[in-house]
């Protein structure tokens, strides 16, 4: 931790959990009052940097770093080092910031006993497919945390550590301990939503619908970004029983995130599989009934409909008719 500095701290931290709450817009917000409070300490330009990275802004991060190297590289050689390594992370030279991260866990200027730089090791020992080592990394920086009383109001660091080592469990079809370890970050830190997503994941390879569906709804109430809240809906609409709770999950998919392909591409399966039942004609009237108003881009599942070998003349007719129901439709797939 920075010492000294109570907004600053506070601020950071405040941005660090909005992040995993993907509430991107206030986490900005928090790390530039940081900034603004402390322009010359080092933290707030690290988790500026996460953030660039979780919102696709890799040149951010390069130009943000560019900037810390003149305001605060001369204030810590550990965060130097962490600065450093995570630019050449953005660059995918995952061996040089391995080398960072060794130097900065290394440094006696520390100011989070070495944590940051422990986890990130963890991290490259991944990308590596290096998992045992990956879980020695995880699980010493989960000690670095619970050493250190001062953190007690940082536990998403620690979930992070546990979900991290259930996502090596997981990549490794070991289901079983993968959704022990989400369990206990979930357990640590009841708002990483990140956990949540994951044990959903596993639940469905295991085929648990019930428990997959109930984690469904309880994410569902941690975020309100939109993309991440569709893709909660395909899950549930992948657990459900029914097919009208299947349609009703996919629309609303579609509905918060009309570009979400896979929440398109679900719809028409549905369709396909009964095409020649009554269900058929239901699902695809409802669909049609909710775009009108809203208007989402169709292009897609007419596109898929039209490539299936037996076409009928149903599924063509229905594919053209809600092609001209709407304008602009090549939008989406352009």
């Amino acid at each position: 931790m920075e010492v000294g500095n109570t907004e600053y701290i506070n601020n950071v931290r405040n941005s660090s959990v909005q992040r995993t709450l993907r509430e991107y817009s206030k986490a900005f917000d928090s790390v530039h009052k940081a900034l603004y409070s402390a322009p010359h300490l080092p933290m707030a330009y690290y988790e500026l940097a996460l953030l660039y990275t979780d919102v696709c802004q890799p040149k951010n991060v390069s130009r943000l770093i560019a900037i810390a190297k003149i305001k605060c590289f001369n204030h810590s050689m550990y965060w130097k080092n962490v600065l450093l390594g995570y630019e050449s992370e953005n660059k995918l030279n995952f061996e040089k910031a391995k080398e960072y991260y060794k130097a900065a866990k290394s440094c006696k200027d520390t100011t989070d006993c070495g944590f940051v730089a422990t986890f990130n090791l963890g991290c490259m020992s991944v990308f590596k497919a290096d998992y045992a080592s990956a879980e020695g990394y995880y699980l010493e920086a989960a000690e670095i945390h619970q050493l250190n009383t001062e953190w007690s109001n940082w536990n998403h660091h620690l979930c992070l550590c546990y979900n991290n080592i259930g996502m090596c469990y997981s990549a490794q079809f070991k289901e079983s301990s993968a959704i022990r370890m989400f369990t206990i970050a979930i357990k640590s830190g009841p708002n990483l939503l990140r956990s949540y997503q994951e044990r959903i994941t596993s639940y469905m390879r295991y085929r648990n619908h019930e428990l997959a569906l109930e984690d469904c709804h309880t994410a569902f109430k941690l975020t309100t970004h939109k993309p991440t809240l569709s893709s909660l809906c395909l899950c549930m609409a992948s657990s459900q029983t029914k097919t009208s709770d299947k349609v009703n999950d996919l629309l609303k998919a579609i509905e918060l995130d009309p570009r979400n392909d896979i929440a398109y591409d679900s719809l028409t399966d549905l369709l396909i599989t009964f095409d020649n039942t009554g269900a058929s004609h239901s699902i695809i009237n409802y669909f049609i009934h909710w775009c009108k108003g809203d208007g989402p881009c169709l292009a897609v599942l007419y596109s898929k409909l039209h490539q299936i070998e037996k076409q009928t003349e149903k599924k063509v007719y229905y594919g053209r008719m809600m092609l001209a129901m709407h304008n602009g439709l090549m939008d989406r797939i352009s």
